[in-house]
């Protein structure tokens, strides 16, 4: 039937995929037709990383050191435990009576000084220095005239 087809259509008749070979002539079995890529004569000298080895992570030393580790641990957990207990007690037994003392800070200090220093003492107000309020006009001066005047126009405001 392929041989119809292939003659029909123009085309050689199609090679089987298998090859007899000498033995198969003889009586043997058909070897199967194998494709293969010839040989060009280039040879890569490329290096390719195919994978690398993982670690031992159960040699002797390594299981030595894990073990050292895992004691350390182990006696530091437990310390820290104590530790707490102990600093427990302490607390208990001192009770609150041993407060920390706390550093003065810059403002208690400046506070502190303040309080000690004597506050100045009000002064009676006054504006200008007293003239004797009269004195004879032919005596003054034409500016102690002026502010004999002036003084008396302060009052005079003060007392609206």
């Amino acid at each position: 039937s392929s041989a119809r087809r292939a003659s029909a259509s123009g085309a050689l008749p199609e090679k089987s995929a298998h090859v007899i070979d000498d033995t198969a002539k003889a009586g043997g079995a058909m070897r199967p037709h194998v494709e293969y890529k010839p040989y060009t004569g280039k040879v890569s000298s490329e290096y390719t990383t195919l994978g690398k080895l993982k670690p031992d992570l159960n040699t002797d030393e390594l299981v030595a050191k894990r073990s050292e580790r895992e004691k350390v641990k182990l006696f530091s957990k437990n310390l820290r435990v104590i530790n707490r207990e102990q600093i427990a007690q302490q607390q208990e037994e001192a009770g609150p009576a041993n407060a920390p003392v706390v550093a003065a800070s810059k403002r208690d200090k400046a506070k502190e000084y303040a309080r000690c220093v004597p506050r100045p003492k009000p002064r009676a107000s006054s504006t200008a220095p007293d003239l004797p309020d009269e004195l004879p006009v032919e005596e003054l001066d034409e500016l102690a005239l002026l502010e004999q005047e002036h003084a008396e126009m302060q009052r005079q405001a003060a007392n609206i």
